[in-house]
């Protein structure tokens, strides 16, 4: 029965998506190999896919789905506010533009109900103009190997843009191994905003960005420091403007980065970092037929940089480090942990920076409707399964209690008739035999015999003469 319902407490989507998805997250939840094109508009309000609801006890799954030209005023890509544990791998957003609002962005909208953490992880964000935060942020996440290229975060009706990606009133929030390329901002690349714990962002790019008006990475009313440590600011475009800058709250602290600016705001804590024309870091991503990435997917051995492979027939890559990389089938790959190298899983070992196509273009031509099992439907099978339980419980036990009282009947039947059949023989009368008289002496021992038995025996062992009987007769 827990089986029954473990397999059918599932809502599964997959294919092209003609509307977008409302979804209550109570039960499992798996949105795999979806397209979704042109949905939306400036005044609606739905993004493609929103999610609300659900518990722990359920996770949320988005991959290897893509999100084009989609518009909504709550997100254009995606949207979660539910509780459930939530990923997001090997999924592209588009061309995807905020609505009317300009309040959450054109990518996604990501603000967890309880204190899960979730998953981003080989994502690619690219050419999604508009909205005050295209990719907000919220709560406890773990962000890696994501390609944010082209993506403009601009202030529209709010005055002020903050961050293509934002940490908004986080709790904390990691970010590692992920590229900025040509974004556009009138306030922070990446903005953190009200932050109540250390978030950080660590060994990624900062590449040819543009800053309209305030700083490139920048903070505000934060209770605690946001951490820069070990990235590559390189080529972009300041207008006089700064690379950090903390307008209110606790310091930035930036370490081990190389930077093309030494211009900076507010309180900045600074230790190990050099202003240089460095090298990007190598980055591993998930390459679809629509993604181009400044940043090459893996480090060749020449060391020079080489463009990301569209080929059908790519692999899948995998994060570098110790972080792993989860299929959907489960499995998990890790880097090179002694060396740092980046690893990339290739079919052929000579195409090191190929990456596995995420079916942009290609669709599945009409698998577009998700399979559902509704929880009242669920709920009748269980109850129909413990009544049915039930009821051949009872059946069995009346049957077995019939069967021990027939034989426990047949055995007192039997009883009786053995008893019936036993006849018992009359008694014979003794013979009567004239006693003879008992001589006296045959009743005693013969001591005579019972002592020599024994001494024979030990004289003949000692190997004594046979005739000393005759001798002992004879006295």
């Amino acid at each position: 029965m827990f089986l029954l319902c473990a397999l059918a407490a599932s809502e599964e989507y997959t294919g092209t998506q003609s509307k977008y998805l409302d979804i209550y997250a109570t039960q499992d939840i798996l949105i795999q190999d979806c397209q979704f094109t042109g949905l939306g508009g400036w005044a609606v309000y739905h993004p493609a896919v929103r999610i609300q609801q659900g518990t722990p006890a359920f996770s949320t799954t988005i991959t290897e789905t893509t999100f084009t030209n989609c518009q909504a005023t709550w997100a254009g890509g995606f949207s979660f506010e539910a509780s459930t544990n939530f990923k997001v791998m090997k999924t592209v957003v588009d061309s995807c533009k905020s609505g009317s609002s300009y309040d959450y962005g054109c990518i996604a909208h990501i603000k967890p109900t309880s204190d899960i953490v979730y998953t981003l992880t080989l994502n690619s964000f690219i050419n999604c103009p508009g909205g005050s935060k295209p990719l907000d942020c919220f709560g406890y996440g773990k962000l890696s190997n994501l390609n944010f290229t082209n993506d403009w975060a601009s202030a529209g009706i709010k005055g002020a843009a903050n961050g293509v990606l934002a940490y908004d009133t986080a709790t904390k929030i990691d970010t590692s191994y992920t590229n900025f390329y040509k974004c556009y901002s009138t306030c922070g690349i990446l903005y953190a905003y009200y932050i109540t714990d250390t978030c950080t962002i660590s060994n990624s790019n900062f590449i040819e960005n543009t800053v309209a008006k305030w700083y490139l990475v920048g903070t505000e009313g934060s209770k605690k420091s946001l951490k820069v440590d070990s990235c590559i600011f390189k080529d972009n475009i300041y207008g006089g403007h700064e690379i950090f800058g903390v307008y209110s709250g606790v310091q930035m602290i930036v370490v081990n980065c190389k930077l093309d600016s030494t211009t900076m705001a507010g309180t900045i804590s600074q230790d190990g970092n050099t202003v240089t024309s460095a090298t990007e870091i190598p980055i591993v991503f998930y390459a679809t037929g629509v993604v181009e990435a400044k940043i090459p997917y893996g480090q060749p051995s020449n060391g020079q940089a080489s463009s990301p492979g569209t080929g059908p027939t790519a692999a899948v890559p995998v994060i570098p480090g110790d972080l792993p990389t989860e299929d959907p089938d489960g499995t998990a790959s890790k880097g090179n942990e002694d060396t740092g190298d980046i690893p990339v899983e290739t079919e052929d070992a000579s195409n090191t920076n190929s990456s596995h196509v995420a079916n942009a273009d290609s669709g599945k031509g009409g698998k577009s409707t998700g399979k559902s099992t509704p929880m009242w439907l669920l709920a009748v099978i269980a109850g129909a399964v413990v009544v049915a339980a039930l009821i051949v419980g009872f059946v069995a036990s009346k049957f077995y209690e019939k069967r021990l009282d027939e034989s426990d009947s047949q055995y007192s039947n039997q009883e009786s008739e053995d008893t019936e059949h036993i006849e018992i023989p009359p008694q014979q009368p003794e013979e009567q035999h004239d006693e003879e008289p008992v001589d006296p002496d045959l009743n005693q021992p013969d001591l005579t015999s019972m002592e020599l038995t024994p001494d024979l025996t030990s004289r003949e062992l000692n190997g004594a003469p046979e005739n000393d009987n005759e001798e002992n007769d004879d006295e």
